[in-house]
């Protein structure tokens, strides 16, 4: 416990090699760590409030790896359901900026380095959120719903898959098949089950299927032919 303390404490001041060195530990030490004691949310909430909202830190390239770690850390600490609620309200609109900026940078250049794993990461996260009551309809501001169906293009696999992933917890939740009916989602869903196999191909079928609640969008499918190709 003394190590999370220690780890809480550096995060009140600038980012540094010895907090580095904590992260690393925490994320080997808890890699297949799923339930944690309460003492551990203010340590969810400063990596939030303290690093993710500092511009100068979170898109400066030299910093990347850093930040990779960061998100590691939220990522492992966010499989717990508990940590999750009110003290995180703000999370999503965080997340919805790196988002937004990594997104463009990973297209304008597919082979950045650090890129792909980041938005791996945040698309896990977001999926986590998904599953809390107060934190889940905050997903559905901030362009978040726009840009993972955006981030389906990705020529990389691991993105394409965390996002399909995203999307489909996301679709279990009100409201957001009104967002995705303007977005290029089924086109790009159709694109995956042609052109990839496997597991790629059952996900996206079961977005598809799930989209396809909404009228628009399952008229959308039929006009594309979708339903020929759809897995039941």
């Amino acid at each position: 416990m003394s190590k999370i303390l220690d780890l809480v404490t550096s995060l009140e001041d600038n980012p540094s090699m010895q907090e580095r060195s904590l992260l690393d530990e925490f994320i080997s030490s808890h890699t297949h760590t799923y339930h944690f004691p309460q003492d551990f949310q203010p340590l969810l909430g400063s990596l939030f409030s303290s690093r993710l909202t500092i511009k100068e830190f979170t898109f400066t390239q030299d910093f990347y790896p850093y930040v990779l770690k960061i998100l590691q850390t939220i990522r492992i600490l966010s499989r717990d359901k508990n940590l999750l609620g009110d003290s995180l309200i703000s999370a999503p609109s965080t997340l919805a900026v790196l988002l937004k900026t990594y997104a463009h940078q990973h297209f304008l250049d597919f082979n950045a380095k650090h890129l792909s794993e980041l938005l791996v990461e945040i698309a896990t996260i977001l999926r986590r959120l998904c599953d809390c009551e107060v934190l889940g309809p905050e997903l559905l501001k901030d362009d978040i719903p726009e840009v993972l169906c955006l981030m389906l293009g990705s020529t990389h696999a691991i993105v394409a898959r965390a996002t399909l992933e995203a999307l489909i917890s996301l679709s279990a939740m009100s409201g957001v098949h009104q967002v995705l009916e303007k977005t290029c989602i089924v086109e790009l869903l159709l694109r995956i089950i042609s052109e990839y196999d496997g597991e790629f191909i059952q996900l996206a079928s079961k977005l598809l299927n799930s989209i396809c609640e909404n009228e628009e969008m399952s008229r959308q499918v039929r006009m594309q032919r979708g339903n020929l190709i759809m897995l039941k």
